[in-house]
């Protein structure tokens, strides 16, 4: 007799195979940002270039930095440190900022901070999604209060050159939550010396579970019916 034929393997195969697709295309074409990491830094053109390539405390060599001015206008449409194009944007309004040379491998990324007049928030994230948030020391010392969640960045005025990125010296990260419409609000806190301000930050969704999960399983159920098959009895 002739054996069945593998229609099963085929169908299970056929399914996680597709859904392996479909994860990597939404990824590659959405602008939800799902993935990566999404790095920001201010500049003063024509005098402090900013920030605009390399790792900050995460990431690595050839990121791509979003710069905008420290007198510019927002939203700013930003995009992961690998030119994806998101929907997520960087929502500020300021009275302008100040400057302050610094050398060093990290200088520009601190060199100029954007004093804050109203809080500026994050939108277009995924709501009530979790991610983790780097905000780096700006001119004078900062409280922030991000979604019920505090940062505090020592003053950076006096730093000379910066060669090291550590955490409770230069930045601080945290984990915080987007709310129901995807937005993450910066409310300040404390300021060393007039208003509230900010150099640089960078943002990374942690991973959805579900997602995790969903892959695993199509995972375990291949492996499954490929064990399956390899050990069918061949009757006669």
């Amino acid at each position: 007799m002739k054996p069945r034929k593998p229609f099963a393997v085929l169908s299970y195969r056929t399914i996680f195979i597709c859904l392996l697709a479909a994860f990597f295309e939404s990824n590659a074409l959405a602008v939800v940002f799902t993935s990566g990491i999404i790095s920001f830094d201010y500049n003063l053109p024509g005098y402090y270039p900013g920030y605009t390539t390399g790792p900050g405390a995460i990431g690595s060599a050839g990121d791509t930095w979003n710069v905008t001015s420290i007198v510019g206008s927002s939203p700013v449409t930003l995009e992961t440190t690998t030119g994806q194009a998101t929907d997520v944007a960087w929502n500020f309004t300021t009275s302008g900022g100040q400057s302050v040379t610094l050398g060093g491998t990290y200088g520009p990324l601190f060199e100029d901070s954007s004093a804050l007049t109203s809080s500026p928030t994050i939108t277009g994230l995924t709501p009530d999604q979790t991610y983790v948030l780097y905000i780096y020391s700006a001119y004078w010392g900062q409280v922030w209060d991000v979604n019920g969640v505090n940062f505090s960045t020592p003053e950076i005025v006096n730093a000379g050159s910066v060669n090291t990125l550590t955490d409770g010296v230069n930045y601080d990260v945290e984990t915080v939550t987007a709310d129901a419409t995807g937005t993450l609000t910066f409310s300040n806190v404390s300021s060393q010396n007039g208003p509230p301000e900010i150099s640089a930050w960078q943002l990374t969704p942690v991973p959805e579970p579900s997602v995790c999960a969903l892959l695993a399983v199509g995972a375990s159920c291949l492996t499954w019916r490929m064990r399956v098959k390899n050990k069918r009895v061949w009757k006669f």
